[in-house]
């Protein structure tokens, strides 16, 4: 399994470049706002290329936690052709973005005691995706149980 959860892992150098490139770029950048708007331009060949690179020459599932859902979702909404779906895992996005357009299948997941992205919190931008949004809630599941990454504040 590559570092992108691929299965080949030669581009793994090339990989963690890009992500230094981008960090660089939101320290000199500075608005978030901004930043997300020039990562979902800088990364919709990217996705494309980890796609393409598994074989999968075909619209796929895309999937984001927390702030990764904010570009998910910000991704589906410019190149909804290119996705067979969306899953937004633990966010209370989109909190600035329509989404409420999109005609691929869209997976709201929630965690009962998320303290970061709070079920209720999420449910109030629900007037922001489409009105088949799927929405799951995992009860006793928290922020940080979405991913192995440590503690989240």
């Amino acid at each position: 399994m590559g570092s992108l959860g691929g299965p080949d892992d030669s581009d793994h150098r090339g990989s963690n470049a890009r992500a230094d490139e981008l960090l660089a770029v939101r320290c000199q950048f500075g608005k978030p706002a901004a930043f997300d708007t020039l990562i979902v331009r800088a990364r919709r060949h990217f996705v494309l290329e980890v796609r393409d690179g598994w074989g999968a020459h075909r619209p796929i599932l895309l999937a984001g936690h927390s702030r990764g859902a904010a570009l998910a979702g910000r991704f589906a909404a410019r190149h909804a052709t290119q996705l067979a779906g969306l899953a937004m895992i633990g966010t209370t996005h989109p909190r600035d973005d329509d989404q409420s357009t999109l005609t691929i299948p869209v997976l709201k997941v929630v965690a009962s005691r998320d303290c970061v992205a709070a079920p209720d919190d999420a449910r109030a931008n629900a007037g922001r995706l489409p009105s088949h949004t799927r929405w799951v809630e995992i009860a006793g599941g928290n922020h940080a149980q979405f991913g192995y990454y440590g503690s989240a504040r």
